[in-house]
C-alpha cells in the first residue's frame, strides 16, 4: 500500500530535537498521510517492559486523524510505538523487550491482533539477518499464517484452513548456492492434495498431486529451468492410466 503525505514548512524555527527523531519521517509514512507538525517530546524515567533501561525521550504528535506517541533511548533508538485512532484505539504498536522487537497491528476497535512480527534486533551493520517468527489471525481470531526466518532467511511457511486443518506447509533450504522449497498442500478434510518441489523458485524433480480422498491423480516430473519433462495420469484404482512425455517447449511427444 503506498501512502502519499503533503509537507508544509513551519514558519517558526524548529526544535533541535536528538539524534534519531530526524529518521522518524520513515516510520510517519507507515501510518498515513497528514501534515506533518513538530513533535513534543520530554524525558522521562524507564519505560515499562522495554530496553535498555534508563532516561528516555517521550514524543507524541498528531498526524491526521492519529497520534503517535514514542519512547526513544538517549542515543534515539526507537523503544516504544502506539499508533492510535481518532478514539484512542490501537492500530499498530511496536517495542522492544528483551532484545527483541516486537510490531503487532490491529483490526479496527484495537483489541483483536491482524499480525504480529517477533524478531532478534540486529545492529544494522551485523553479518546475520533476520531472524525470528510472524505470525497472522483472521478478524475472528483464528490462526492463518506462521513465519520463521533463521539467518536472514525464511525457513518454514505454514497457513491454515478457516477450520483449523493445515492448508500449506513449506519448508525453505539452501544447499550451495542453490534455495531449495517443498510444499505440501491439504485439502480442508486433511488430506494431501500436492507435494512439490523447487530449486530456485522453479519446480524440479517429481511433483505429486491427489484427489480429496488422497488418492494419486497425477505426476509430472521437471528438469533444469522447470521445463516439464513427462507425466504419468493414474487410475482411482492407483494403478498407472497413460504416460506423457514433452518437448522442451512442453508440447506432447
Amino acid at each position: 500500500m503506498r501512502w502519499s503525505a503533503r509537507h508544509s514548512e513551519p514558519r517558526a524555527r524548529p526544535l533541535a530535537l536528538p539524534r534519531g527523531l530526524l529518521g522518524l519521517a520513515a516510520l510517519w509514512a507507515l501510518v498515513g498521510q497528514a501534515v506533518l507538525a513538530a513533535p513534543l517530546c520530554q524525558p522521562v524515567g524507564a519505560v515499562p517492559g522495554t530496553d535498555p533501561p534508563g532516561t528516555t525521550l517521550r514524543c507524541s504528535e498528531r498526524q491526521g486523524a492519529l497520534e503517535l506517541q514514542r519512547s526513544l533511548s538517549a542515543t534515539g533508538q526507537l523503544l516504544a510505538l502506539q499508533v492510535l485512532d481518532a478514539q484512542g484505539r490501537l492500530v499498530r504498536s511496536e517495542t522492544l523487550t528483551a532484545g527483541r522487537r516486537i510490531k503487532r497491528v490491529y483490526y479496527p476497535g484495537g483489541t483483536r491482533l491482524r499480525s504480529e512480527t517477533d524478531l532478534l534486533e540486529r545492529d544494522p551493520g551485523a553479518p546475520v539477518g533476520r531472524e525470528g517468527v510472524a505470525r497472522e489471525w483472521a478478524e475472528d481470531g483464528r490462526l492463518t499464517q506462521e513465519t520463521v526466518w533463521l539467518a536472514g532467511g525464511e525457513q518454514r511457511l505454514t497457513q491454515w484452513h478457516p477450520h483449523g486443518q493445515v492448508r500449506l506447509r513449506q519448508r525453505v533450504w539452501r544447499l550451495g548456492r542453490d534455495g531449495w522449497r517443498t510444499s505440501e498442500t491439504f485439502w480442508d478434510n486433511g488430506q494431501a492434495a500436492a507435494v512439490n518441489t523447487e530449486r530456485n523458485g522453479r519446480l524440479l524433480g517429481w511433483q505429486r498431486y491427489h484427489d480429496e480422498a488422497g488418492r494419486r491423480l497425477r505426476e509430472d516430473e521437471h528438469g533444469e529451468q522447470g521445463v516439464l519433462l513427462q507425466r504419468r495420469h493414474y487410475r482411482p484404482d492407483g494403478s498407472l492410466a497413460r504416460e506423457e512425455r514433452f518437448a522442451d517447449d512442453a508440447s506432447r511427444l
